[in-house]
């Protein structure tokens, strides 16, 4: 299921029963632009001691699989490739062939899926 940053973030602040005014306060940020990140009608912050942040006030663990969900959907908000992806020279140097593959054979979903598996079992 595809999920965006505002998604996430909302259903993360839900679950620890906070509003948005009060997930805000805490964390002492503006509720305004807040909620436009969680309408995504605003890409996440692109400053990562501010993404950290957010996650620390949302309760994510920085060395977990949370936090690297929170942090890929926060790149992919604001158009980005992440940046552990970035720093990994041999992965990085792939990325436009992969770009070319998948925009020339506009692969489904089926297709995309097996892709991910194939990754995945290295």
């Amino acid at each position: 299921m595809k999920q965006t940053f505002g998604e996430y973030m909302r259903a993360r602040r839900a679950k620890l029963g906070l509003t948005l005014r009060q997930f805000c306060l805490y964390a002492e940020l503006d509720p305004a632009y807040v909620s436009r990140v969680e309408r995504d009608r605003r890409p996440a912050p692109s400053d990562q001691a501010m993404l950290r942040k957010w996650a620390i006030n949302l309760k994510i663990n920085l060395n977990s699989q949370d936090w690297e969900l929170f942090s890929d959907l926060a790149s992919l908000s604001a158009g980005r490739v992440p940046s552990d992806i970035l720093s990994d020279s041999e992965l990085s140097e792939k990325l436009p062939m992969l770009f070319r593959t998948l925009r020339s054979d506009q692969p489904n979903e089926d297709a995309l899926n097996e892709i991910v598996e194939i990754v995945r079992r290295g």
